[in-house]
């Protein structure tokens, strides 16, 4: 059997055991979980708006102004308007890093 194979099963057993060691902390815990997991949803939202604006505005020619985006509702509520710039930067900032990597072959190291 192959590991591609595999990997879904791994992924699985990996999930069940984080799933148990959440249930192990408590209602605590699975609401730490829920409150991560909501945030993360949050975050993941609010880069998709994000970037819809930036083509907006690019399609208009204009400048991308990040001191817009809490005016236009799009900083998420955990976080402050800097946090969440420096969030899409470092978004970004691996985007380019998983591209320039893409572009090496490692087959044969």
């Amino acid at each position: 059997m192959s590991g591609d194979a595999m990997e879904p099963a791994a992924a699985d057993g990996r999930a069940r055991e984080a799933a148990d060691a959440t249930a192990a902390e408590g209602p605590l815990g699975e609401a730490a979980a829920d409150d991560a997991a909501a945030r993360e949803l949050a975050e993941h939202n609010a880069l998709a708006d994000v970037f819809d604006d930036v083509r907006a505005q690019s399609a208009q020619s204009a400048l991308v102004e990040p001191t817009r985006w809490p005016e236009i509702g799009l900083v998420p509520g955990h976080l402050d308007a800097e946090e969440f710039e420096m969030l899409v930067y470092e978004y970004l900032e691996d985007e380019r890093a998983a591209v320039d990597l893409s572009v090496f072959d490692f087959s044969e190291v």
